[in-house]
């Protein structure tokens, strides 16, 4: 049903339906940026929260997908969870103890909807060495460790290897903002580059390492 619009003020009335299908048109709703850890809301921070209580969260939202984005903060627990394709979690608690021991008897319900919900864990570069670059999104990762690394700390000191090694693989790559290494004193472009690239020259001595990418 089409409305005109006329220069001159007037009224119209529509009804809008309580409730339509946005994926019958096509359209899947989502979110790309949540993290499972390293927040100081959660009991333990290191870890964070299992998939089984992040996809509560999706399908409270009526979301299609949720994109976690594991980092530096729980790095080591949340791993586990990634597998390199999405995934969608029974509707389970995740530690029913604790409910136990809180004499609560609430259980999640499992619906006929809960397979249109998915998630998949990928990785964001912040807290790693080469974050003072700028924070990385790295999606549709098949692998989620940088080769030779066990450990945050073994990761590259700067931007431009990561970014490789997760485009290789298939990734989509891009900068969800900006770090504290990329504060210069200027916005005059010229200048703005030649003060990161000192940055990254002076990150790379501290560190010890010899990144390729630099010359």
């Amino acid at each position: 049903r089409q409305y005109i619009i006329h220069a001159h003020p007037g009224h119209f009335s529509m009804k809008i339906p309580g409730h339509f299908s946005v994926q019958l048109n096509s359209w899947y709703s989502g979110d790309t940026h949540l993290h499972a850890a390293g927040c100081a809301h959660y009991m333990l921070p290191t870890e964070g929260v299992a998939p089984e209580t992040m996809i509560r969260h999706i399908r409270g939202e009526a979301l299609s997908v949720g994109e976690v984005l594991t980092w530096a903060g729980g790095y080591s627990y949340q791993k586990q969870f990634f597998s390199g394709a999405a995934i969608s979690p029974e509707a389970r608690l995740e530690h029913p103890q604790l409910q136990a021991a809180n004499n609560a008897d609430w259980k999640p319900m499992p619906t006929p909807k809960d397979r249109e919900s998915m998630l998949r864990y990928d990785l964001e570069i912040s807290g790693f060495p080469s974050s003072l670059s700028g924070h990385l999104i790295l999606m549709r990762l098949k692998e989620l460790s940088y080769p030779g690394t066990h450990a945050v700390e073994d990761w590259p000191s700067w931007n431009l290897p990561v970014a490789k090694w997760a485009k290789a693989q298939g990734a989509l790559v891009g900068y969800t903002h900006c770090s504290l290494g990329m504060i210069v004193g200027t916005n005059a472009l010229p200048g703005s580059v030649a003060k990161i690239v000192k940055l990254e020259h002076a990150w790379r001595r501290l560190d010890g390492r010899n990144d390729d990418g630099f010359q």
